[in-house]
């Protein structure tokens, strides 16, 4: 490594670093304050596990505010180097702009790199830890029942299996309102009804199901009654009980099983459903875990070119000018996830437009400065 590199990543690790505490602290004062002190206040015992609320909470606020550090960094870092006449010597000695900003956009790069692996196997299993949490001290949410169960698989030889649930009562073992479908290639074999099953000897019996068989033409060609049957289900009524992950509490991996498994249960059946609204937020999520921890790189690009004026280098003017592009970044997201969500943009293309935006600033800035 030249010293020219070690002297650009010197400069920028305290900044850095000092954005990430400036801007964690922030974060959690805002969004977590009052449930920490509300889970403290309701007694001694408690304080441990607000401690390890707080762990929990730190990843997803990591992913929001490595960016928010990127970009005071660069600011702080290139102003001060701008300010101090620094980079017109290093011009002068015939280095390119574009090389004195390398090393910068480097760390950004790792950064973001960093920020994503952070986000896909941290984060998600963070939050739903942070979230039980939440349930368990303060909204103190029944585990006994829950509502609308939903679950599907795919034999060997293609047949799917859908099966839904009104209620599963944890407690007396017992799931109301079953309905299992088949199908296969689009075509429905069967459909079975059943009030309700029962767990018995490591297993799920239907109680009073009724059966219908449907020929080529989807018309009944079999009706059947029985007092018991079982039901193709495994798992056990405490296994059943799990609170479902949001899409917040999976990784991209995840998501895109889920989505998969979305498209394949007809949950994708348009624009104006409130399962074409889901499929479309899960969506929105699944591009945005990929566009978020690159917000640093893109931030990269536009702030070091941006901090070349000796007015910035005052640490609080790079902090307020940081906090206004971050606001206004933020905004952006905020507005392309919504319409990425209603229909009105794709959801990669509204995931992705703040950084599309930034990024086009950024080169601009960067083709200005190297120019200049």
């Amino acid at each position: 490594m030249k010293i020219l590199d070690k002297y650009i990543l010197s400069e920028m690790i305290f900044p850095f670093f000092y954005g990430v505490a400036a801007f964690t602290v922030l974060f959690m004062s805002v969004s977590s304050s009052e449930i920490i002190s509300n889970m403290i206040a309701m007694g001694s015992s408690n304080f441990n596990i607000a401690v390890k609320y707080i762990a929990c909470s730190i990843p997803q606020v990591l992913v929001y505010t490595f960016p928010m550090a990127v970009l005071l960094s660069c600011l702080l870092t290139f102003g001060r180097l701008s300010g101090d006449s620094e980079v017109i010597a290093m011009k002068a000695g015939g280095i390119s702009f574009i090389r004195i900003a390398m090393p910068g956009l480097v760390l950004t790069f790792l950064i973001s790199v960093f920020s994503y692996y952070l986000g896909e196997k941290v984060v998600p299993d963070a939050n739903y830890t942070a979230t039980n949490i939440f349930i368990r001290q303060l909204v103190k949410e029944a585990k006994s029942e829950r509502e609308n169960l939903i679950m599907s698989d795919i034999d060997p030889d293609g047949t799917e299996r859908r099966i839904f649930a009104k209620n599963l009562d944890e407690e007396r073992g017992m799931l109301r309102g079953v309905m299992i479908f088949y199908f296969k290639n689009n075509h429905r074999l069967r459909e079975v009804y059943a009030p309700k099953a029962v767990w018995e000897n490591n297993m799920w019996r239907l109680i009073d199901p009724r059966t219908y068989d449907f020929d080529e033409n989807q018309g009944i060609k079999y009706e059947s009654k029985s007092e018991v049957g079982r039901l193709p289900v495994d798992e056990s009524p405490s296994e059943l009980a799990r609170r479902d992950r949001k899409p917040e509490e999976m990784n991209r991996e995840r998501l895109s099983q889920k989505l998969q498994l979305m498209r394949m249960m007809g949950d994708k059946s348009g624009s104006n459903d409130s399962y074409g609204r889901l499929y479309k937020r899960y969506d929105v999520i699944y591009h945005q875990k990929l566009a978020l921890p690159f917000t640093g790189f893109v931030f990269g690009l536009f702030g070091i070119p941006l901090g070349l004026r000796p007015h910035r280098t005052s640490t609080s003017i790079g902090l307020g000018l940081s906090l206004v592009f971050i606001l206004l970044y933020y905004v952006l997201m905020t507005v392309g996830r919504a319409l990425g969500e209603n229909g009105t943009l794709p959801p990669v293309l509204g995931s992705w437009a703040p950084n599309i935006i930034f990024g086009v600033a950024g080169i601009y800035l960067l083709i200005k400065a190297s120019r200049s």
